[in-house]
């Protein structure tokens, strides 16, 4: 498989949907590397999305997804997984200056 730097928005995408989300639920930022679909199928890239209870929510790239964490897991091959809390991400953000990714493998995916 090979491998593919992230072009969309899923790490700016995700922290926003985790910020809308609180503090009514409590949301997890997580980044991992996913297999991709349709234009990219087959290419493994840095990817960044919420969690919420057994759900997964990603909007990147003007996606509207909420599905079961299980079924997202299996469609896109994921693997090399990072969690956030909310207040996590925000420390993260600020000490990197980035939406993400921030873990040293997952960065050297879009290096």
């Amino acid at each position: 498989m090979s491998k593919h730097k992230p072009t969309g928005d899923c790490f700016e995408a995700a922290i926003r949907t985790m910020l809308e989300l609180l503090p009514e639920l409590t949301p997890i930022l997580v980044h991992g590397e996913a297999t991709g679909r349709g234009k990219i199928e087959g290419t493994q890239h840095a990817h960044a999305w919420v969690e919420v209870g057994a759900l997964v929510l990603d909007y990147s790239n003007g996606k509207d997804l909420t599905i079961p964490k299980e079924l997202y897991y299996g469609l896109g091959k994921v693997k090399n997984t990072v969690r956030y809390s909310p207040e996590e991400a925000r420390a993260m953000m600020v000490e990197k200056g980035t939406f993400g990714p921030w873990d040293d493998y997952l960065l050297k995916e879009v290096e």
